[in-house]
C-alpha cells in the first residue's frame, strides 16, 4: 500500500472511531424517557437509540470507567492507575457531566491546585439523530483539544 493511500485508510479509522466515541457518549448521557416517547410515536432513529441504550451491557463496559464529581485529582490519578485509562467518565449520581483525562488530575497536583473531577471534566459531546457526520467529528476535537487546566491558577 502507497504513502497517500495508507494515510487516507488510517484517517477514516481515526474519523470512524471518533464517530463511534462520540455516539456512545450520546447514549450514556441521552435522556432515555425522551426517547422512548419519540419511539412511541413513530421516530425511527429514536428506536433505534433506545434500542442501542438497551444493548449497553453487550458493549465493553470495561472500557468505560467512571469518578465521582466530587473526586480529587489523586482519586482520579489512582482510578487511572488501577485500570490502565487516561480519560474517565466523570458522574454526578446517575448523570455523566464529562469525561477527564488523568494528565489534567496530574497537572492540577502539579500546581499545587485543590480541584475536583467535576472541575476538570470535559463537556460530554452529544449527537442526534439529525447530526451530520462532519459536525459530529467538529464535536469531538473541541471535546479532545482544551484542556481545563489551562484555565486554573493557583488561587482556583
Amino acid at each position: 500500500m502507497n504513502l497517500p493511500t495508507s494515510l487516507a485508510v488510517t484517517l477514516a479509522l481515526l474519523v470512524g472511531n471518533g464517530f463511534l466515541v462520540a455516539a456512545g457518549f450520546a447514549l450514556v448521557a441521552a435522556k432515555r424517557h425522551r426517547l422512548e416517547k419519540a419511539a412511541a410515536q413513530g421516530s425511527r432513529a429514536a428506536a433505534a437509540a433506545v434500542s442501542g441504550i438497551r444493548e449497553l451491557s453487550l458493549m465493553p463496559a470495561g472500557a468505560i470507567v467512571g469518578v465521582g464529581a466530587d473526586a480529587s485529582a489523586q482519586e482520579v490519578v489512582d482510578a487511572s492507575a488501577r485500570t490502565g485509562r487516561t480519560r474517565l467518565l466523570v458522574w454526578d449520581g446517575d448523570r455523566a457531566l464529562g469525561a477527564v483525562h488523568v494528565r489534567d488530575a496530574y497537572l492540577a497536583r502539579a500546581r499545587g491546585v485543590e480541584v475536583t473531577a467535576g472541575r476538570l471534566a470535559y463537556t460530554v459531546p452529544t449527537v442526534t439523530s439529525s447530526t451530520v457526520v462532519s459536525d459530529a467529528v467538529a464535536a469531538l476535537a473541541r471535546f479532545i483539544v482544551g484542556s481545563p487546566c489551562s484555565r486554573m491558577t493557583a488561587e482556583s
